[in-house]
């Protein structure tokens, strides 16, 4: 219970070990990658604390995962396959879509519309595009070295942590025009805050980064404990 800060259930995923990633349909279905089975778990209803469903992602180090808002559509960025295995929780006996894309893919976030979904390749330096109805990938956008993480402002514009080049890069898919913030450490993850139009990225100096996206630059630090990785922004003090 964010409100309330406090736990208020356990979902036990037994030998599917590594629960590496969730995701949230429209309709509040739990979708929870297990990085050390390589499997998708679906849980109906949170609340009822159990596990519906169990698909395999057709890949190697499942890492993270992007769901379409009806829950028919899964995609799961195999880490150490380099694919992304597309998974269909409405029909669960449907062999995966096995998508071939750059290297040690990671995030992953849709456009407005879920025409396209743009996955960042850690081990190498470019975003793939994927045309979600066709499920084929039909581009890959240059960048900097090593996006690992991504989300997505409300222009559509991509923000990716650079993973090697240590920055922030600000990409529209559109015209490919990219603009890089440099930071001092390497990031993990980003968020965005959209009324103030800040980045926030976890990195491995044991805190979080505030990027002014308008100004390009950095605003300031919070420290958090150890190893910060995936940032979703609720709310920012300002």
């Amino acid at each position: 219970d964010i409100q309330a800060r406090r736990r208020v259930g356990t979902i036990h995923c037994g030998e599917y070990r590594r629960p590496h990633d969730v995701a949230f349909d429209a309709a509040g279905a739990l979708y929870v990658l297990s990085e050390g089975s390589s499997n998708l778990l679906v849980v109906n209803d949170p609340h009822a604390e159990r596990i519906d469903q169990v698909i395999p992602t057709g890949g190697a180090g499942s890492h993270k995962v992007s769901v379409s808002r009806d829950g028919s559509l899964a995609f799961c960025s195999n880490m150490n396959s380099d694919t992304v295995g597309v998974v269909f929780p409405k029909d669960p006996e449907r062999p995966a879509v096995i998508l071939p894309v750059g290297q040690r893919p990671e995030g992953s976030v849709f456009d407005e519309e879920e025409r396209q979904l743009f996955v960042a390749n850690r081990g190498g330096a470019e975003i793939s595009v994927i045309d979600v109805k066709r499920l084929a990938v039909v581009d890959a956008i240059p960048t900097p070295r090593g996006p690992v993480r991504m989300c997505r402002d409300p222009r559509g514009r991509l923000l990716a942590a650079l993973y090697y080049d240590c920055g922030l890069v600000i990409v529209d898919p559109d015209t490919r025009k990219a603009r890089v913030v440099p930071l001092p450490e390497k990031p993990i993850s980003v968020g965005f805050h959209a009324a103030t139009q800040t980045a926030l990225l976890s990195t491995h100096a044991h805190r979080i980064c505030l990027v002014d996206t308008v100004a390009g630059k950095i605003v300031r630090f919070v420290p958090t404990r150890s190893d910060p990785d995936p940032v979703v922004v609720v709310s920012l003090a300002t």
